[in-house]
Formats: C-alpha cells, structure tokens, sequence
C-alpha cells in the first residue's frame, strides 16, 4: 500500500500496512498512503521521515515521499 494514490477523506489506505494518507492540504483529492509513526531512517529508500507532531494539518510522525518531504517543513513538519 505503500505510495498508494488515496483522497483525504476516501479511506484508501484503511486495511494497508500503510495506513496514513497523506494527502495535500490545498488539494485533499490527492494523496499517497504511508506510514506513520517513524524514527530517522526508519522509512524506505525514497522516503524520508518528517515529524509533523506539530504541523497544523498532520498531528504526527510520517514517512513522506522525498519530493512531498521538501515541501512539508512548510507546513510545520521537520523532515530529515
């Protein structure tokens, strides 16, 4: 399930190992489903970890793509 197209509110990713979907805020109908509560280098090669514990759209830790990951630290997550 992993990288998995899903919507913010379609449910997708309920069922996969990947569970999470992280989907854009400014476009909720696009997404990718992955995994949630990471370490650094806990995530899959092309993924980073970025804690988005206190992002105002996340409210956790996730493995997000890398070309997602450059982009969240505007969001309020800290990604590396």
């Amino acid at each position: 399930g992993l990288g998995d197209p899903c919507t913010e509110t379609g449910g997708e990713c309920a069922g996969l190992e990947a569970d999470f979907c992280l989907s854009n805020p400014i476009s909720p109908t696009e997404g990718a489903c992955t995994t949630t509560g990471c370490l650094a280098g806990d995530c899959p090669a092309t993924y980073t970890c970025c804690d988005c514990t206190e992002a105002s759209y996340y409210f956790t830790d996730l493995c997000a793509p890398d070309d997602y990951a450059s982009m969240l630290p505007s969001a309020g997550c800290s990604c590396g």
